[in-house]
C-alpha cells in the first residue's frame, strides 16, 4: 500500500472516528453538533497536507476530498443514526442528500487545496 493510499485510510478512519465521538459528546454535553465543523475542516487540510508532503499537490486535494466524502456519507449515517445528524422534519429527500454530500466534498476539497497548498510551498522553500 503506497503513503498516499495509507494516509487517505487513516484520514476515513479518523474522520468516522471523530463523527462518532462528536455525535455521542454532542448529545451527552448537550451542545450543537454542527459546531464541530471546524474540526473536520482541520482533519480535510491535515490530509491534503500529509498527501501532497508525501506526493503531488492534486493528490493531496483528491485524498481530502476523498476523506470529505466518507464524512458526508458514513459519517453523517453515523451522526444520523445516534442522534445529531437528523435533519428537522425526518428523512430528508435524496436531492438533498445529494446535494449535502456534493457541498461536504467540495468543502473538503477547498481546505485539502490549503493543506496542499502548504505542503507544496514549503517543499519548494525546502529545495530552494
Amino acid at each position: 500500500m503506497n503513503s498516499v493510499t495509507r494516509i487517505v485510510l487513516m484520514g476515513s478512519v479518523a474522520i468516522v472516528l471523530f463523527d462518532t465521538i462528536g455525535s455521542v459528546a454532542a448529545l451527552v454535553l448537550k451542545f450543537d453538533y454542527p459546531s464541530l465543523s471546524p474540526i473536520s475542516f482541520a482533519i480535510y487540510a491535515v490530509i491534503g497536507y500529509l498527501t501532497a508532503r508525501g506526493s503531488i499537490f492534486k493528490y493531496g486535494v483528491l485524498g481530502a476530498a476523498v476523506v470529505a466524502f466518507v464524512d458526508a456519507t458514513i459519517g453523517w449515517a453515523i451522526s444520523w443514526a445516534i442522534g445529531p445528524g437528523r435533519l428537522p422534519g425526518g428523512q430528508p429527500a435524496v436531492v438533498l442528500l445529494l446535494v449535502g454530500v456534493a457541498v461536504v466534498t467540495a468543502t473538503g476539497a477547498f481546505f485539502a487545496f490549503v493543506g496542499a497548498g502548504l505542503a507544496a510551498l514549503l517543499k519548494r522553500q525546502a529545495a530552494a
